[in-house]
């Protein structure tokens, strides 16, 4: 390389000594632009709380429930479904009379819905009929 392409170093110390502050110049420079923009936010919030006017107060009206509540009540009563689609029972029982005869009573729990258990009487059969077989034989 040749010596001439580099400068010495007093022509180098002399082109730069005037840059030699110029970063901290620029630092100075943004940091006090940095604290003025702060200082103005800070100035705006006081004054914006300064000038404000009080909300006014508006009195709330008591609201009532949109709901009706009803005591609660115990009762035994069949249960109303209504949908589409086929129904099956739990359990399905075929009833058969081990005689025939004329039905002369039909207890109060063979409706639709109703609930009896095994040995209750549903279906009451005229004996006479069932004797006379009887008496035949």
């Amino acid at each position: 390389m040749d010596d001439a392409a580099l400068p010495s170093d007093s022509s180098y110390a002399a082109q730069h000594e005037g840059n030699s502050t110029t970063p901290s110049t620029a630092n100075v420079k943004w940091g006090l632009v940095a604290a003025g923009i702060f200082a103005a936010g800070i100035l705006g919030f006081v004054l914006l709380q300064l000038l404000a006017s009080e909300p006014v107060q508006v009195a709330r009206e008591s609201r009532a429930p949109l709901v009706q509540v009803a005591p609660i009540t115990i009762q035994n009563s069949a249960l109303k479904v209504q949908g589409d689609g086929p129904v099956r029972p739990r359990a399905q029982v075929t009833v058969l009379a081990q005689v025939s005869g004329e039905i002369i009573e039909t207890s109060e729990a063979l409706v639709t819905g109703g609930r009896f258990k095994a040995g209750d009487t549903l279906l009451q059969i005229d004996p006479r009929s069932y004797r006379a077989a009887l008496d035949q034989a």
